[in-house]
């Protein structure tokens, strides 16, 4: 030991030193400890609570955010749902309406259609009348210029018979 010693010794190591600073040690650690570590690791253990905390918030806001995105696809879909239903009533009802019209037309065109006919035939009727009422005389005239003769009363009252007939 005496070796030892002395090599220690030799290199400048004290043992009144050493222990002097082995004290010094022991009360600068008694006082970090009562004085520091205590509030390091109460601030330690407030930001590991707080770090925990955030962590369970946001995997909280990710499943919200995750059940919004959801939810909203879900919306998207009936409304396209909706709105294609909608489309095709709307279709359905312009279908009716132009099929309504389309009848109204048609029924409009038959309804004049009709009575052209019957002015027509009226017409035609008025014609035929006028002919026959004016045939006679038509008729006289247009033998009197062929035959360049007058033609008397009595062959122009059987020219209006045969022509009345």
């Amino acid at each position: 030991m005496d070796f030892i010693s002395n090599a220690l010794h030799s290199i400048g190591f004290n043992y009144h030193v050493a222990l002097a600073n082995f004290i010094n040690f022991l009360i600068v650690l008694f006082v970090l400890n009562k004085f520091v570590f205590k509030k390091v690791v109460k601030v330690m253990n407030e930001r590991e609570q707080l770090i925990k905390s955030g962590l369970t918030n946001a995997s909280e806001a990710e499943k919200i955010l995750n059940d919004a995105r959801n939810e909203s696809q879900m919306i998207v879909a009936e409304s396209k749902l909706t709105a294609n239903k909608s489309l095709e009533d709307t279709i359905n009802q312009a279908n009716i309406e132009a099929s309504k019209i389309k009848t109204g037309a048609e029924n409009e065109i038959n309804s004049l259609r009709l009575d052209l006919k019957n002015k027509i035939n009226s017409a035609e009727e008025k014609v035929e009348n006028e002919f026959k009422k004016n045939a006679p005389d038509l008729a006289r005239v247009l033998l009197t210029r062929i035959l360049n003769e007058s033609i008397d009363e009595n062959l122009n009252n059987k020219i209006s018979l045969a022509l009345t007939k």
